[in-house]
C-alpha cells in the first residue's frame, strides 16, 4: 500500500487515490479535487482539509475525519461509503 501524504503548507490538487492505496491529509495540508477509488483509505487529520472529494463504496475501512479536520466543497459519499469521526463537514 502506498499512502500519499499532504503535509503542512502543501496544497495538492487533482489527486487520484488508487485501489489499496491511501491518502493522509495532515494538519495545515489541503487536498483538492480528490478521486478516491474503491478500496482506498482516506484520513483527514486534525487541522487538515479536503475540498471536493468523491469517495465510492466500498472503501477499505472508513473515511476518517478527526476532530479539527474539515471536509468541504460538496463532498460526495455514496450509499455504502462511511464517514466517521468528529470533524466538520460543510456543503
Amino acid at each position: 500500500m502506498t499512502t500519499v501524504i499532504v503535509s503542512s503548507g502543501v496544497t495538492s490538487s487533482g489527486l487520484t487515490i488508487s485501489s489499496a492505496d491511501g491518502l493522509q491529509v495532515q494538519s495545515g495540508g489541503v487536498a483538492m479535487d480528490v478521486d478516491a477509488l474503491s478500496g482506498s483509505e482516506v484520513e483527514i487529520l486534525s487541522g487538515g482539509q479536503l475540498y471536493q472529494g468523491v469517495f465510492p463504496p466500498p472503501l477499505a475501512g472508513q473515511i476518517l475525519l478527526e476532530p479539527g479536520g474539515l471536509l468541504w466543497g460538496d463532498p460526495y459519499v455514496p450509499a455504502g461509503g462511511e464517514l466517521v469521526g468528529g470533524g466538520t463537514v460543510e456543503g
